[in-house]
C-alpha cells in the first residue's frame, strides 16, 4: 500500500491501446506462474527443435502475451494459475507454427517431423500431464 492507502500499480497498454492499470501484486503472479511454467515452456522449445536464439525471442514473446491474457480475462475468483494450459498451447502452437514453414528443418530431422505430425494439441496435452503430477 502506498502512502494514500492505495495498491502500487503498474500501466500496461493492452493490445486495443487503452491504459490500464494492475495491482503489481498481480503482475508479480502472472510472472511468477510464467516462471514456473518456462521449464516446460523450453521443453516444448527444444522438443520443437528451436534454436537458442529464436527460443529467446519467442519466451520474450509469450510472457508478453501470457499478460495480455490473464490481464483481460482474469478475474480475482480465478488464479493465474489455472491459465497455464493456455501457455503451453500457445507455446506448441507458435512453435509448430513456425517449424512447419521451416522445410529445410524439416527435411533433416526425422524426430521433428514426428512432433510436427502429432500436432500442437497433443504436444501441450502431454506437457500439461508433466504439469499435472
Amino acid at each position: 500500500m502506498t502512502a494514500r492507502g492505495h495498491r502500487p500499480t503498474l500501466s500496461v497498454i493492452d493490445a486495443d491501446a487503452h491504459l490500464q492499470s494492475i495491482p503489481a501484486t498481480a503482475e508479480a503472479e502472472i510472472d511468477r506462474v510464467f516462471d514456473q511454467t518456462r521449464p516446460l515452456i523450453q521443453m516444448a522449445l527444444v522438443h520443437y527443435r528451436v534454436g537458442n536464439r529464436e527460443s529467446s525471442a519467442m519466451e520474450r514473446d509469450l510472457r508478453r502475451w501470457f499478460r495480455r491474457l490473464v490481464q483481460r480475462v482474469n478475474n480475482d475468483r480465478t488464479p493465474v494459475s489455472a491459465f497455464r494450459k493456455y501457455l503451453l498451447l500457445a507455446t506448441c502452437v507458435f512453435a509448430h507454427s513456425y517449424q512447419s514453414d521451416n522445410a529445410q528443418a524439416q527435411a533433416n530431422d526425422r524426430r521433428l517431423r514426428e512432433v510436427l505430425t502429432q500436432g500442437p494439441q497433443a504436444v501441450a496435452a502431454e506437457l500439461q500431464k508433466m504439469l499435472d503430477r
